[in-house]
């Protein structure tokens, strides 16, 4: 059914907003949109800002999304310019130096903070999550109810409630995520230990032979981002282990070269956050009538790719782009919206894929992936 709403009059009311999700994909969104006046409203389902994911690396396209959307200013205080990319080799010496072109180092929490600034402290609402949205006969969404029975009416309803989100089961009940045999474990280390990377380099030991990946990079305030990814199928899972993680990660050190060795033997266990990696097919549309998915709700992206916070933002843009010329024709929007990202994110789906299937497959030894 076709939901639209007549361009604005002078008369008429703003746009009531509803944004389930305040992380970046939320937050970005929020400020592509409330800067056209619309009446916007973040729902998150933590009691304060998330802090889980730790850090990642923002590539040009993001840089570049972010000044679009006018939310950079605060971005080179936050980040760090990665100007190598140095394997490692088992002999525990640097192998080969690869220069680097737009790749910045984030923590996710100074990301949160910068796009925070932009938030108007009314419009953002913890504590709240999602249960279900209450529709019209016609199919429209006229409210989402909360877990604990609060009801708010919108015009519209945007999903940026994550990978595994609870909208887009409800909208696509028939579209699943797949786990891969790629699962990955991040830890943050304070300034100071660990002696690689040096400078502004990122640094990498694969043995794709063992299905064992690891690589690491420096933040702006020299804490150490490391990751370790790993094929389930060939060494299991912390959960699997006597001791949990503890045993998981002396585990992995029998492949390491001793300077990663000592790295994941001074990280604090407790403090590591592992990640079942989850891939999904291209969904047919993005959006149902007036509920429009957006971020990793919409397109979740193997840590292959690089390109989920990347492409996050350029949903942001794009939206923003097209509310601004299309009024309030929503059907139109929203069908605009699919076709403008869709065929750049299902390139990122392929090229996720074709890395996983070389990885699996032992095929990527010596090669760079991208965290």
């Amino acid at each position: 059914m076709n939901c639209s709403i007549s361009k604005a009059t002078p008369t008429q009311k703003p746009l009531k907003i509803v944004i389930l999700g305040g992380g970046i994909a939320g937050l970005s969104v929020y400020a592509s949109l409330k800067k056209l006046n619309f009446e916007v409203q973040i729902y998150e389902r933590s009691s304060s800002k998330r802090s889980s994911g730790m850090g990642f690396l923002l590539l040009e396209n993001g840089l570049q999304t972010l000044k679009e959307i006018g939310l950079d200013h605060s971005f080179n205080n936050i980040s760090k310019k990665l100007e190598h990319y140095v394997s490692f080799e088992h002999s525990n010496t640097l192998g080969v130096s690869t220069p680097l072109e737009g790749v910045y180092a984030v923590k996710r929490n100074d990301i949160l903070d910068m796009l925070l600034e932009d938030v108007d402290p009314k419009d953002l609402n913890y504590d709240m999550c999602y249960d279900h949205l209450v529709f019209d006969e016609d199919g429209t969404a006229r409210a989402v109810v909360m877990t604990d029975g609060t009801t708010i009416k919108a015009d519209v309803f945007i999903a940026a409630d994550g990978v595994y989100s609870k909208v887009r089961s409800d909208l696509f009940s028939n579209v699943l995520l797949e786990e891969t045999d790629d699962h990955e474990i991040v830890c943050l280390m304070p300034k100071g230990f660990g002696t690689v990377p040096p400078g502004n380099d990122w640094v990498k030991y694969l043995d794709s032979t063992a299905g064992v990946n690891m690589g690491m990079f420096k933040l702006y305030n020299e804490e150490l981002l490391w990751y370790l990814q790993f094929d389930k199928s060939k060494h299991g899972t912390p959960m699997e282990m006597e001791y949990g993680m503890v045993d998981f990660l002396k585990k992995f050190t029998e492949y390491l070269p001793d300077s990663f060795k000592d790295i994941l033997l001074k990280s604090d266990p407790g403090k590591c956050f592992y990640w079942k990696t989850k891939r999904m097919d291209l969904l047919p549309r993005f959006h149902q009538n007036n509920v429009l998915l957006i971020g990793d709700a919409a397109h979740p992206l193997l840590t292959f790719t690089s390109q989920g916070v990347n492409s996050a933002l350029r949903d942001a843009l794009v939206l923003g782009d097209l509310f601004a010329e299309g009024g309030r024709d929503l059907e139109k929007i929203f069908t605009d919206f699919y076709l403008d990202r869709k065929d750049e994110i299902e390139r990122y789906i392929k090229e996720g894929d074709e890395r996983l299937e070389e990885f699996s497959s032992a095929k990527l030894q010596g090669l760079p992936l991208v965290c």
